[in-house]
């Protein structure tokens, strides 16, 4: 291969679990999308409970059909089908990375391959077992780098994910490894752990 010859600047080993699945999904989520949900979540269980109050005021005094004016059922039903929303939001994380798991045990049973993921100048190459020739990415294809506790996240353009776990690291240490991705990827939006800046 061409890259045989190039300089090996970093390497990451890891075998695929549960909660590096996890934390690659919620890595990936839009979490100002999630905090708008939530925002306007409470705002409609805020109103909701006030609309209704007041149509039941309207119709205690008026004497009409609760049913004669649809729009509070309406946002009610809206309200309800909203919050529904927001909770399978929550929980989409873990669903995928529950399917992810599945999908790689009928793959491989038990026998889950390490991940390789050699970091060259130019490009990164991943490789699942000694016998998969993998796949290429030039650095440039990366926009968004999440650091999680235990994983570094990055995610192309076209919402591929490549998973890189800290312990796995070797050639780098981790704010090494911050350092060479804030190199290779300038133009990626990057969002480093708070405690790490």
């Amino acid at each position: 291969m061409e890259n045989n010859e190039q300089t090996v600047l970093a390497l990451d080993r890891y075998t695929p679990r549960f909660e590096n699945q996890l934390q690659m999904y919620r890595a990936s989520q839009n979490r100002g999308v999630l905090i708008l949900m939530i925002v306007f979540t409470a705002i409609l269980l805020h109103l909701s409970p006030l609309l209704l109050w007041m149509r039941m005021r309207d119709v205690m005094e008026t004497g009409e059909s609760f049913f004669a004016d649809p729009y509070p059922a309406i946002i009610a039903v809206l309200t309800l089908l909203y919050i529904a929303l927001l909770i399978w939001r929550l929980l989409l994380p873990r669903r995928f990375a529950k399917k992810r798991m599945r999908a790689l045990h009928e793959l491989y049973g038990d026998n889950l391959p390490e991940v390789t993921i050699t970091f060259f100048e130019d490009s990164l190459l991943a490789q699942s077992g000694e016998k998969d020739e993998g796949f290429r990415l030039h650095y440039a294809v990366f926009t968004h780098v999440t650091e999680t506790r235990d994983l570094f996240v990055l995610k192309t353009r076209e919402k591929h994910l490549i998973l890189v776990e800290k312990q796995g690291l070797s050639g780098v240490d981790v704010p090494g490894f911050r350092m060479l991705i804030g190199e290779k990827c300038p133009q990626a939006k990057k969002k480093w752990r708070p405690a790490n800046g």
